[in-house]
């Protein structure tokens, strides 16, 4: 199973939804993945089992970086 097919709801049903009450549906959430992988293949990432970890700014510049 990938993950486009953990997102097989219908386009226009929610997907995600958080505590302010912001909304994804699940075509939206599948054109921003569309938009990350498109991202991560310019940086040489093309999905050969490369694996990345996310990281916040806060996790990588000191406090007081400007």
């Amino acid at each position: 199973m990938n993950l486009f097919e953990l997102l097989a709801g219908e386009d226009n049903h929610l997907a995600l939804v958080t505590p302010e009450e912001r909304s994804l549906t699940y075509k939206q959430l599948r054109e921003n993945i569309v938009g990350l992988v498109s991202q991560l293949n310019s940086f040489g990432l093309k999905g050969g089992g490369e694996k990345i970890s996310p990281l916040k700014v806060d996790d990588v510049l000191p406090k007081n970086w400007v």
